[in-house]
C-alpha cells in the first residue's frame, strides 16, 4: 500500500480548515443532534475527532521517538488494509473504544479544549508528517492492528474525514 504522507497531511490540513469553519457556528448548532444518522450530535462528533486525531498524533510521535515499545514488524488485520486502501470506511463499520467516547453531555467548553488538543498535535507535526520514513517501527491500534507512522497518518485522515461528513449531514438532517 502507498501512502504519501505530503497529501496525506494535505488533506488534513483541510480538515482542520473545515474544523475551524464548524467551531465558528453557534452553540445550538453545535449541539444539533440526528439520531437517524448517528446517536452523538456533532458536539460530541467534535470531542470525539479531536480525542482521537490527538491519540493518533501521539503514536506518530512515539514511534519516531523510538523510545516507546513499538515492535519492527507486525501484522495489519485485513478490514483495516481494505480500509486503508479505500480511503475510507463505512458508517457503523466501527465502533470507538470508550477512551475515546464523548460524554452525553458534552458542550462548548469540551470542544474548545479537545480541539486546541488536536490542533497543537497537529501543527507539532508539521514538519515532521510530510516526511515520515517509508517503514518505521509498528505500534497497535486498538481496533485495526498494528501500524506504522503512515499508516497512523492515513488513519487520522480517514477518520476525520469520515466523522466531518458525519456531522455535515447531522447538520443538513437538524436544519
Amino acid at each position: 500500500m502507498n501512502i504519501e504522507p505530503v497529501y496525506e497531511y494535505d488533506r488534513i490540513s483541510k480538515f482542520y480548515g473545515a474544523m475551524d469553519e464548524i467551531l465558528g457556528w453557534p452553540e445550538q448548532q453545535l449541539l444539533s443532534s440526528a439520531p437517524d444518522i448517528s446517536k452523538w450530535s456533532i458536539a460530541q462528533q467534535i470531542v470525539h475527532i479531536c480525542m482521537s486525531n490527538s491519540g493518533m498524533w501521539r503514536s506518530i510521535g512515539r514511534i519516531l521517538s523510538e523510545k516507546e515499545p513499538a515492535v519492527a514488524s507486525a501484522t495489519t488485520l485485513d478490514v483495516a488494509v481494505e480500509f486503508l486502501e479505500k480511503g475510507e470506511f463505512p458508517r457503523n463499520s466501527i465502533h470507538a473504544p470508550s477512551v475515546v467516547q464523548p460524554e452525553p453531555d458534552t458542550g462548548f467548553d469540551e470542544i474548545q479544549k479537545w480541539s486546541r488538543v488536536s490542533r497543537m498535535a497537529f501543527q507539532r507535526m508539521a514538519d515532521i508528517a510530510p516526511a515520515l520514513p517509508e517503514k518505521s517501527y509498528y505500534l497497535p491500534h486498538p481496533i485495526l492492528g498494528h501500524a506504522d507512522a503512515r499508516t497512523w497518518l492515513r488513519m487520522i485522515r480517514i477518520h476525520a474525514e469520515h466523522h466531518l461528513a458525519i456531522i455535515r449531514d447531522i447538520d443538513e438532517a437538524a436544519a
